[in-house]
């Protein structure tokens, strides 16, 4: 799959999801995000929001209450495909052929019996979701997340720089959104004045729609568009968790590419940005206190349900080369693992964040800092694996630490 398969059961019954995640963990070729709501009517406003991939509807409380269901479902997510899971003593008094029947009548397009098998289940997902992508839904944009554990390691910059670097090449179609919602520097850093914000979205979550969201976004002479984050923490405060899966569900349909700066902070807002983001960046410098802290920021990437193939690991090297200095294969050491991108220091980084003009557009092809950002670009769009090892820890790699693979000072650009 290119991309984390988004899956929501409704259900009363809490074994459900758990026989859905152990099924869907045997399915070979599938990564997928499983979220559980017992309340129908809730579960009805997170598919609206989120429109997962799949969302099973357990019918523990009977046929007529699932038809409900899956009837709200279907109106707020067309392109969510439903799936029923039964017992054969749920299928009602009204008989099995009546309850199934009436279900299907609701746009439900299959059935799981349960316990839920994961033959059963690859059938189900091969049939509806892999194989037939195209008559499912049309084109979705992909979301690329910057995230790190702490403030001052230049996950800003290196975000602002990778969506430039897009929109360069697709003006017009790639959406920067500042979801470092009490810090937010995006704006300032392309020297634009917001009059509309992420909170103005999430107030009129509601109604948010492609129009709607494009309108709120700001136009930058690089060709990309910026949502620009609250101006202060009492707007932050409107901005929840689900305000921001609908901002980014949205995005996704409206532009081809979204990238999203977030806040250094792990909670219900970061894990809706972490669940719908295709590629997950995570920067770190190389200074001890922040690759300690990383450390511990990855193992709960990985507690939180980021799977690996989606994480990349971008060194950015927000100073220059100083006695000593931790290595790349240093970090790569301390985290056991392999760093993706390491990005150069350069000074006209720092000159151009004074000037509100990304170095990323005046710096020359051939310099090693517009060189690292084309690929952290690449790579934050890429539907495929990891085409190689940057700087792989020193016991699996060839031999010590070249010159290339360190943070060498730029030219003055």
């Amino acid at each position: 799959m290119e991309r984390a398969l988004q899956v929501l059961v409704i259900s009363t019954d809490d074994s459900l999801e758990s026989e859905i995640s152990a099924a869907l963990g045997e399915v070979r070729g599938v990564n997928a995000i499983v979220r559980a709501e017992a309340d129908p009517r809730r579960g009805s406003e997170v598919a609206r929001d989120r429109r997962p991939d799949l969302v099973v509807l357990g019918m523990e409380a009977g046929g007529e209450l699932v038809r409900q269901t899956a009837e709200e479902v279907a109106a707020g997510s067309p392109e969510s495909l439903l799936v029923a899971a039964y017992r054969l003593d749920e299928l009602g008094a009204e008989g099995p052929a009546d309850s199934v029947i009436g279900v299907l009548r609701a746009s439900v397009r299959d059935f799981l019996r349960r316990p839920v098998s994961s033959a059963e289940m690859s059938d189900v997902l091969r049939r509806l979701v892999l194989d037939r992508p195209t008559e499912r839904r049309g084109p979705v944009g992909r979301i690329a997340s910057f995230v790190s554990n702490k403030g001052g390691v230049g996950k800003s910059t290196v975000a602002l720089s990778t969506a430039c670097q897009l929109a360069h090449r697709q003006p017009e179609r790639v959406l920067l959104v500042d979801a470092s919602i009490q810090l937010g520097v995006c704006a300032s850093m392309l020297d634009l004045e917001p009059d509309t914000t992420l909170a103005d979205a999430a107030r009129q979550v509601d109604r948010l729609d492609e129009s709607l969201l494009t309108n709120l976004s700001l136009p930058h002479e690089s060709g990309l568009r910026l949502l620009a984050a609250p101006r202060d923490a009492v707007e932050a405060a409107d901005v929840d968790e689900r305000a921001m899966t609908r901002v980014l569900t949205v995005a996704r349909r409206a532009f081809d590419i979204v990238i999203v700066d977030t806040f250094p902070l792990i909670d219900a807002v970061a894990i809706a940005i972490l669940d719908l983001s295709d590629r997950v960046n995570v920067v770190v410098n190389g200074m001890v206190p922040n690759v300690v802290g990383i450390a511990s920021y990855l193992s709960v990437l990985d507690q939180v349900g980021v799977p690996r193939d989606r994480q990349r690991l971008v060194l950015n090297a927000t100073h220059p080369p100083f006695g000593g200095q931790l290595s790349p294969v240093d970090i790569a050491d301390r985290l056991g693992r392999t760093l993706d991108h390491v990005v150069p220091y350069s000074k006209s980084v720092l000159a151009a964040m004074n000037q509100g003009s990304p170095a990323i557009l005046s710096a020359p092809r051939w310099s090693r800092f517009a060189k690292a950002i084309r690929e952290v670009a690449a790579d934050s769009v890429s539907t495929g694996p990891r085409t190689g090892k940057v700087v792989a820890p020193s016991d699996a790699a060839d031999g010590p630490a070249r010159d290339g693979d360190l943070p060498l000072p730029e030219a003055s650009t």
